[in-house]
């Protein structure tokens, strides 16, 4: 079998973005990332480097009304010394970062890069990453819209799993809300949600509605048979901040900071409720 082609970054797919493109390219770690190559008709050259180009391995991959159309890939090119290349990026289904993903196939002879058999090239959200002895991944939420896939899955029918997956070339670019490419560089990274305070994260949980929302359908149980006294119509976040207290068994979610041996029950039962919540919500996927 003929030696793999050296790859060079390929065309991102159509979008508007500044016209000239950063010379000085590096990614989170400092190393140096490939420029993506100049673009063919109908598309535009990509105005920043991607977050990540090189190989990546098919884990697995699902595709339901609950959880849309999602991939998880095994980032190869990376050593066990590297920093996960996207860790700091925000992750879930409301909060992740935006992507320009180009996943393809790797050409087994001398054709160049632009002719590799694509498998997806679109849009994507980024679900979740993890690094663990077992490797870097990195899970994507894939569009099934005008701009992603629609009908089957695209990576339905390739091998899959840890050892056995399919190996694919792919490149991620960070794009922002006005679809503009992002330069990894400038990116500014969010502590991960579960690295937050608790006094944090319940402060960040008892204003979003979907939390309220859920707090609202289990008030009986979290409260052992009572209810609260606040108006979750009137006030939803006041009305979630006395459930989160009185299910903790604190007078102020700010107790959760404390160092004493009843702030510790209150954190590990705030930790059980977050916990519940998100599985419930598959908050990550």
């Amino acid at each position: 079998m003929p030696d793999r082609p050296v790859l060079v970054a390929p065309v991102a797919p159509v979008i508007s973005v500044a016209p000239e493109p950063i010379e000085d390219e590096s990614d989170h770690n400092g190393a140096a990332v490939p420029v993506p190559a100049a673009p063919e008709q109908g598309d535009e050259r990509p105005s920043a480097p991607p977050v990540y180009f090189g190989d990546l391995r098919l884990y697995t991959w699902s595709n339901s009304a609950r959880t849309g159309m999602t991939v998880n890939l095994g980032v190869l090119d990376r050593s066990f010394t590297d920093i996960h290349p996207f860790k700091g990026l925000g992750i879930g289904k409301e909060n992740g970062q935006r992507f320009r993903l180009w996943i393809a196939e790797h050409c087994e002879d001398d054709r160049p890069i632009s002719e590799a058999p694509i498998v997806y090239k679109g849009e994507a959200v980024l679900s979740f990453w993890s690094d663990d002895p077992r490797g870097m991944t990195v899970k994507f939420l894939l569009d099934d819209g005008p701009d992603g896939v629609s009908g089957k899955h695209p990576f339905d029918g390739f091998p899959a799993g840890p050892k056995e997956g399919q190996t694919f070339q792919g490149a991620c670019w960070a794009i922002n809300d006005e679809d503009n490419f992002q330069d990894p560089r400038r990116i500014k990274l969010k502590t991960p949600f579960f690295a937050l305070k608790e006094v944090t994260q319940a402060q960040i949980l008892c204003r979003d509605q979907k939390f309220i929302s859920y707090l609202k359908s289990n008030e009986v149980s979290l409260l052992d048979g009572e209810v609260s006294d606040v108006d979750v119509f009137a006030d939803g976040p006041k009305f979630a901040a006395d459930v989160v207290r009185r299910h903790l068994g604190i007078e102020s979610r700010g107790e959760l900071g404390d160092k004493t041996v009843a702030a510790e029950r209150a954190r590990m039962r705030w930790a059980r409720l977050r916990d519940e919540y998100m599985r419930q919500r598959d908050w990550h996927r």
